[in-house]
């Protein structure tokens, strides 16, 4: 949902996941997230799964940042 709604990017040279801090790209995956969830997930656990993801993402690429 992350990634289909622009609320996150893959880094170009080492592939990790960057949160683009698009607070309507945001919104729009909490919007898929509540009427398209797995269906082994209430509403309100995806939500609550998406919000951890979001807060596991950081808007710099670790191998980047290390050089």
């Amino acid at each position: 949902m992350l990634k289909e709604a622009g609320a996150i990017r893959e880094s170009e040279k080492h592939g990790w996941m960057q949160d683009r801090a698009d607070p309507d790209a945001r919104e729009r995956a909490f919007g898929l997230t509540r009427f398209d969830n797995p269906q082994r997930f209430s509403p309100e656990e995806a939500l609550a799964e998406l919000r951890d993801v979001l807060a596991s993402i950081g808007d710099i690429c670790p191998d980047c940042s290390e050089h």
